[in-house]
């Protein structure tokens, strides 16, 4: 609802973070985008990639743009970690070290643990496991007790 909220006629698509990567003037990460796909489909965009300046996705924000429309963006703590610091005292999205997107009152609506192959394996370098992951979600999201630790 507060992308779908973002949406009207001069803004054509909203995302959870923008990505400065590839383009300077950023595009909206696939892993977490609404669009108007009527303009979309109108305007003939598709998500296939122009590597490696575009990855997936992207045609879709420099397509818009380029068209005389503008997107919208979440405020990230991927590309603002200073944000982290403005969650409320004690809230479990804190500790956690997971992209998080917010609204416009700093709540966190959006969570995503990052690489999905080897976060998958237990592989990681950074930020949680896939463990800690599942063990966030079961205490904080669905209220189930933590599983033991084998």
């Amino acid at each position: 609802d507060y992308l779908l909220g973002k949406l009207d006629a001069h803004v054509a698509a909203a995302g959870v973070r923008l990505d400065r990567a590839r383009v300077s003037a950023g595009v909206l990460h696939v892993l977490g985008m609404l669009m108007d796909y009527g303009v979309v489909q109108r305007l003939g965009l598709d998500f296939f990639p122009d590597l490696p300046v575009l990855d997936v996705g992207d045609r879709i924000t420099v397509g818009l743009r380029t068209a005389g429309y503008e997107v919208f963006a979440c405020a990230n703590t991927y590309t603002d970690p200073a944000l982290v610091d403005k969650l409320p005292p004690g809230s479990p999205f804190t500790g956690l070290s997971v992209d998080r997107s917010l609204d416009d009152d700093g709540q966190v609506i959006f969570m995503h643990l990052g690489r999905g192959l080897p976060k998958a394996a237990n592989r990681h370098s950074r930020g949680v496991s896939a463990a800690t992951w599942l063990d966030f979600a079961q205490a904080h999201l669905l209220g189930e007790p933590v599983r033991p630790t084998p």
